[in-house]
């Protein structure tokens, strides 16, 4: 009977483990032989013996890898008088403390995420005005000295760890050689560039602004943690560590001290830098200096869809129409066709969500993005763009034109589709807030710039289009405006790595928002000034005002590194 009774635990608990998908992960420390599945741990041992060995008879008529995860009864799960290990004939339990397995390997230290990181933030040096216009539209008073600690709050974190005896990947010989190393490589490759590129600062101070010094470091302490402890112990080391490096990228950006192509690859240098400094230290220390094993590949996402995520992107907003009362008191539109465009805008993201099972789950996402606004016609952009480089202003410079930055936030339910382990299917539903900064469009009276090659201009061309009479004057200018947003997702994971995704997303997104504007006519307000004397009268004049609301449609692509869990 006591047998009937174990075996139909097991069944049951086997079965559970089936239909939900989700065994239950511990390690065992017990020696198996080689002819048993099951050992007794107490009680009569020859009894206890033969019941686990009717036991193992019967349960080796199912698949064993229902039976992955079990452990001793010391932490494990016991049958009356029968204790269960993982294991079936020629297994063995992992010990992540069995560091006689360990095996150093060039490859395993290597990972290609500074590859796409890297090749990311050159290709963001082309859009770096838009975010630091993002950065003035948020606040461009901003100053904090946070990030000048934090960058190195990842790495304390790993020291004390260590010095309370919270074992990690290698011993404190090991690790003070594979850092130093680490921090070594990051200070050759970034002064390397640093004092070669010798870009300015967006604050005008220095010329050695790429790449970032502070996002390097704080990613190597990042990665160090990652490796000893979110690679060993539990992922969300690794999300505590990258989490607290992106935000001392984030306020670098903020504090007006790089370039978001500065930080980008800034952070990728921070993470190559950290698997050569561990190549570097294994090759001395080959086998040696090992205190724990990495936790055994399970880049399964039918069982850890859960998950946190980075990336930048690319977001295209539909051409807005002007509308007509914003313009008819003059007879005619300030654009061609009577439309401002948008162009395609640079986003940056974070998303995360919980998953109750392998398929449904609940999350967020936050953006931000910013859009280059033109006009068809007489359009002043490229003489303002051309003002601005040959005539640098630094800190405490005023709002670029034809800008439009979005800060939106959004929650919904979250869907996901395993085709294997390593891959999956995400779509997500949301509902949002999204605020819309204002923005200025000015124009000048000469039609078609273009054709004047407005970019090759030097410091004299520009005073001969002003000297003959050329003006940048008209203006249509834009409120700021906050409004809820609908949105739905769809996008595929693959998990290279232990709980490490690479992502590409899609979204689409729409909300209706308030558009309320200005049209200042230059010309008209210059006749009311000749007119009147009186310079607020002559704008109330030249001034015209709409208040009405748009339709925006957004679709983006974004591509992300993903840590499931």
């Amino acid at each position: 009977m006591k047998k009937i009774i174990c075996f139909l635990f097991v069944l049951g608990i086997v079965l559970s483990s089936y239909l939900t998908s989700s065994a239950q992960y511990a390690y065992g420390s017990a020696a198996v032989s080689d002819n048993s599945s099951f050992v007794g741990e107490s009680g009569d041992g020859n009894q206890n013996s033969e019941e686990a060995s009717a036991i193992s008879a019967r349960m080796l008529t199912l698949s064993p890898s229902y039976l992955e995860g079990w452990t001793s009864a010391s932490n494990g799960i016991e049958l009356g008088n029968c204790s269960l290990y993982q294991a079936t004939e020629n297994q063995t339990v992992f010990d992540p403390k069995d560091v006689s397995r360990y095996q150093f390997r060039v490859r395993d230290e290597l990972s290609f995420i500074p590859v796409p990181v890297i090749a990311a933030g050159f290709i963001a040096k082309a859009g770096k005005n838009n975010f630091r216009e993002a950065r003035f539209k948020l606040n461009s008073n901003f100053k904090s000295h946070v990030d000048d600690y934090i960058q190195h709050l990842p790495l304390a974190t790993t020291v004390i760890f260590k010095a309370v005896g919270y074992e990690g990947k290698t011993k404190w010989g090991r690790f003070l050689v594979s850092g130093a190393l680490s921090y070594a490589t990051m200070g050759l490759l970034v002064n390397g560039i640093k004092y070669t590129a010798k870009e300015m600062r967006p604050d005008g101070s220095t010329a050695n602004s790429f790449p970032s010094g502070h996002t390097a470091t704080a990613f190597v302490a990042a990665t160090i943690l990652h490796k000893e402890y979110g690679l060993t112990r539990s992922p969300w080391y690794s999300i505590l560590g990258y989490s607290v490096a992106t935000t001392t990228g984030v306020m670098r950006t903020l504090n007006n001290r790089h370039w978001i192509s500065d930080v980008m690859v800034g952070a990728g240098l921070g993470i190559l830098s950290t698997d050569l400094g561990y190549v570097f230290g294994g090759l001395i220390f080959k086998n040696k200096g090992i205190q724990r094993l990495e936790l055994e590949n399970d880049s399964d996402l039918y069982k850890h869809p859960s998950f946190v995520s980075f990336g930048l992107g690319a977001t295209k907003m539909n051409n807005l129409t002007i509308p007509e009362e914003l313009y008819s008191m003059w007879g005619f539109a300030p654009t061609d066709d009577g439309k401002l465009r948008i162009g395609t805008g640079t986003t940056a993201h974070f998303e995360g969500a919980y998953y109750f099972n392998p398929y449904f789950g609940i999350g967020g996402k936050g953006r931000v993005s910013i859009y280059p606004v033109r006009a068809n016609g007489f359009n002043a952009w490229e003489i303002d763009q051309k003002v601005q480089s040959l005539y640098p202003v630094a800190e405490g410079v005023g709002d670029v034109t034809d800008q439009m930055a979005t800060y939106s936030f959004d929650i919904g339910p979250y869907f996901a589709v395993p085709f294997s382990k390593r891959w999956v299917m995400r779509g997500n539903l949301s509902l949002g807030y999204m605020h819309m900064s204002d923005y200025d469009i000015f124009f000048t009276d000469v039609k078609d710039l273009k054709a004047r090659d407005i970019r090759n201009w030097k410091e004299e061309d520009l005073e001969k289009f002003f000297k003959e009479g050329h003006f940048i004057g008209d203006a249509i200018g834009a409120e700021e405006s906050k409004c809820l947003k609908y949105g739905l997702g769809i996008g595929v994971s693959w998990a290279y790595r232990e709980n490490i995704c690479l992502s590409m997303n899609f979204a689409y997104d729409y909300a209706r928002a308030p558009f309320k504007a200005y049209y200042y006519s230059d010309l008209t307000g210059t006749v009311a000034y000749e007119e009147t004397g009186d310079i607020m009268a002559s704008m109330d004049a030249a001034t015209s005002y709409c208040d009405t609301k748009m339709n925006y449609h957004m679709l983006g692509f974004n591509f992300g590194m993903t840590f499931s869990f």
